[in-house]
């Protein structure tokens, strides 16, 4: 809660005039994405931010290939249909309403694990791996280490992407688009209810600090996130955001586990950027040690494939790389047709016309 005000308050000192409730119809955004983490022991917070950029990936994916499949087909052209290594069956398996490892990971949460006399974690294991590989025990090592190893076209299914070896005792893996990681599950349903108790909050909210009591008082339930289009500005560093010390608490509602208020915020982040015309900057790794002047031709090639940007090479040399908008070509090439006047390149009618009634007459 108190990142979630600090957000909002350079947000409030950064914005242009505007009322308090606007939402800016024009803008320019930044976003650096997470980086891919996998770390000699990953927990919950690496399966989020890796979450994050299968996420990404997958939009990037949605934008490049099935978009331009669209946009070809809307024109009337036959091409050939775009490969790619489609993640949505990983996105699937972590993050899916149900039989996922957020959805079983909420289950796991609502027991109480002080006095559980379970392990939970060992539960919430025990749980994903009758679900998604129940023959673990005859299971060997990975298989495919890397990306350049796998056959993708065979996985289609959210257990595709699940991995679980038979000396794996507190642990399994998720084939990620860059690279298999393997998360550790010991403290996944702490962090997942590492929430205030009500009584510290009630403590809070009574405060006769306004900024304590203000960010007492926020509320991470909700859908969206706190400078969301969605969710408006609900945040605000203004007067109103300070509730009076009698102010009731939001009650009755379950409090919202670590999973579900990611998923809510990737999600309204997704929403936002689907709305808008994104383009990506590509950052390839060189080498994986850390010194200068070296470069390690495999772990580039596994970044390029990884990442789809051979697909979308080859996506491109094979479905018409250039893609000139009809106004610019009738402006072009428009004075080489004998029936059209001069005039009439400038006019908006000219360029509603068909694309190849255009051509044809050029």
């Amino acid at each position: 809660k108190l990142f979630f005000w600090i957000v909002e308050r350079i947000n409030d000192c950064i914005a242009a005039a505007a009322p308090p409730d606007a939402i800016p119809s024009n803008f320019v955004a930044l976003l650096d994405i997470f980086g891919f983490e996998d770390f000699q022991r990953n927990s919950l917070e690496q399966l989020f931010i890796n979450l994050a950029n299968e996420t990404l990936q997958r939009h990037y994916a949605k934008h490049v290939f099935e978009r331009d499949r669209e946009e070809v087909a809307a024109d009337g052209v036959a091409c050939d249909e775009p490969e790619f290594r489609d993640n949505q069956p990983c996105l699937d398996l972590i993050e899916a309403d149900r039989d996922s490892v957020f959805s079983m990971l909420d289950d796991a949460s609502t027991l109480d694990v002080e006095k559980s006399a379970d392990d939970p974690n060992k539960n919430l294991l025990e749980k994903l791996t009758k679900r998604f590989k129940p023959d673990y025990q005859h299971a060997g090592s990975k298989g495919a280490k890397t990306v350049l190893d796998r056959n993708t076209a065979e996985m289609k299914l959210p257990g595709d992407y699940f991995h679980r070896g038979r000396r794996d005792d507190d642990s399994f893996t998720v084939l990620h688009y860059a690279g298999a990681v393997q998360y550790h599950v010991p403290g996944f349903v702490e962090k997942n209810t590492d929430v205030l108790k009500d009584s510290l909050r009630d403590v809070l909210v009574g405060s006769d600090n306004l900024l304590v009591r203000s960010i007492a008082s926020m509320s991470t339930d909700g859908d969206a996130s706190p400078t969301s289009p969605a969710g408006g500005n609900r945040y605000s560093g203004s007067s109103a955001a300070f509730p009076s010390a009698s102010s009731p608490r939001a009650g009755g509602r379950k409090k919202a586990s670590a999973c579900a208020q990611f998923r809510s915020s990737l999600r309204d982040l997704m929403r936002t950027i689907d709305n808008t015309n994104p383009s990506w900057v590509r950052c390839i790794r060189p080498h994986p040690k850390k010194q200068p002047g070296a470069f390690d031709g495999r772990t580039v090639l596994e970044q390029v494939v990884a990442t789809g940007i051979l697909e979308t090479i080859n996506q491109r040399q094979r479905n018409f790389p250039f893609r000139i908008p009809i106004e610019e070509f009738v402006h072009r090439y428009g004075f080489m047709a004998a029936t059209v006047r001069r005039s009439q390149l400038r006019s908006t009618s000219f360029a509603k016309r068909p694309a190849r009634e255009i051509c044809a007459e050029i």
